[in-house]
């Protein structure tokens, strides 16, 4: 199958990748829980018939293509077999494939698609363009909420545990959970963490726009002005983080092309600033956000008594100890204040106990890998558009990945989707594309 000689194929397939991250984006999936239908055996939420599933079928539709196989498309595939071992030799294999796949289906072949359906035809910036709007709306979402205080797609559901399904009979367990851990924004999440880690890479390209855009200059400056209004006055610590090294990232980045365009952005983020100051309810929010950044914090102490659980490694440094499985082996370990809660809030951690040096080591050196190879790309692009486009997508990425150090990125589905298909469409630049701003 010649992927040039099936243009109207490829193009439904881009589209329809592109509206399931949109759906991610704007909607708790997760709260569709309690919608099943039973098939072989086990009761499955209808939710994944839906937005799990298309995935893996355009994988294999992109994967059966006729390709110009490169070097990092084909690492992008064989690298998460590095997860493999640790699932396969530690009790509750059939728990950790599932949760394998999840990781997959969600993330790493969506992200990986995006690589390989991507042509001339079909740029980087056509694909992120109607991603883009949608973090817009969500960014704009989150002010009404904490403008208003109510979230009309999550409120129902504050305080009101999810139904669970016993893990012993079903693939598709999820133990009971509440939203009451979240303080707002809840957003499109149903978390503000989530939320806004989810935000956080678009702003680049929001900023970009502004400097490229040809029309409607205006329009752009009101699109980027919500998502950082929504990432600094949500009371997120770790979005401040995110936001701070997404800003610092792009600003070294583009220092050299854009030193006139540079202080007008900020002086552009000190005005958004100063606009949610304004707002009671958002300044009060913050404020006791800021207050509490402290070592005696319930949840900062929660994160660093997180780190001893690594000793969970014990006898399984090579393979760790099952993808998904850190709920079963971290609490002999953990040290910090709320022993119930079973995740490290840190993916980089739990990937290293889920996965062991081994997988730990396949994820660093791909991520390293692909990352230099691709600012390597970037600094001979002579299009100084297009270039900057790409670095926007690199500072957005790395604002993501910053996040992940405060919580398990990869076990929420709009969070691991946009790492990946942010890494995804950064590698397009290793094609010899053109972009055109439209």
């Amino acid at each position: 199958m010649d992927l040039r000689g099936r243009l109207p194929l490829k193009k439904a397939a881009i589209i329809l990748l592109t509206l399931l991250w949109c759906i991610y984006i704007a909607l708790p999936l997760h709260l569709f829980q309690p919608f099943r239908w039973t098939l072989w055996g086990q009761s499955i939420p209808v939710y994944y018939f839906f937005t799990v599933i298309p995935i893996p079928a355009l994988s294999l539709y992109a994967l059966s293509a006729k390709q110009n196989w490169s070097k990092w498309k084909i690492l992008w595939w064989i690298f998460p077999l590095a997860c493999l071992p640790g699932i396969f030799i530690n009790p509750d294999s059939a728990w950790g494939a599932r949760q394998w796949f999840s990781l997959m289906a969600r993330g790493i072949a969506a992200g990986g698609t995006l690589f390989l359906l991507s042509s001339e035809k079909q740029t980087a910036f056509k694909i992120v363009r109607g991603v883009y709007l949608v973090a817009v709306a969500a960014a704009f979402f989150g002010i009404f909420e904490l403008y208003f205080n109510h979230n009309p797609i999550v409120d129902r559901y504050i305080g009101q545990n999810i139904p669970s399904t016993a893990k012993t009979d079903n693939l598709f367990y999820r133990p009971p959970s509440s939203h009451t851990g979240s303080t707002r924004p809840l957003g499109t999440q149903g978390n503000r963490i989530p939320y806004i880690a989810i935000l956080l890479p678009f702003i680049p390209l929001g900023l970009w726009g502004m400097q490229y855009g040809k029309q409607w200059k205006w329009l752009q400056v009101a699109a980027v002005c919500p998502l950082i209004l929504a990432a600094f006055w949500a009371p997120a610590r770790s979005g401040w983080v995110g936001l701070a090294s997404t800003l610092v990232i792009y600003s070294v980045l583009t220092f050299k092309e854009n030193k006139r365009f540079l202080p007008n952005s900020f002086l552009l983020l000190l005005g958004i600033i100063l606009l949610g100051w304004t707002i009671p309810s958002i300044r009060q929010r913050t404020l006791q956000s800021a207050a509490s950044f402290n070592l005696q914090d319930r949840n900062i102490l929660h994160r660093l008594g997180s780190y001893p659980t690594a000793q969970a490694l014990k006898g399984h440094w090579l393979s760790g100890v099952g993808y998904g499985r850190y709920p079963q082996v971290y609490r002999p370990y953990y040290r910090g204040p709320i022993p119930d809660l079973p995740t490290p809030d840190n993916q980089y951690l739990r990937w290293l106990i889920e996965t062991g040096l081994v997988g730990f080591a396949a994820l660093a050196l791909f991520l390293g890998g692909l990352i230099r190879a691709v600012w390597k790309k970037i600094k001979t692009l002579e299009d100084s558009e297009t270039a900057g486009f790409y670095k926007a997508l690199l500072a957005g990425w790395a604002g993501i990945a910053t996040t992940f150090l405060f919580f398990d990125g990869f076990y929420w589905g709009a969070c691991n989707m946009t790492f990946w298909c942010f890494l995804g469409l950064l590698a397009t630049c290793l094609k010899p594309e053109q972009i055109s701003h439209a």
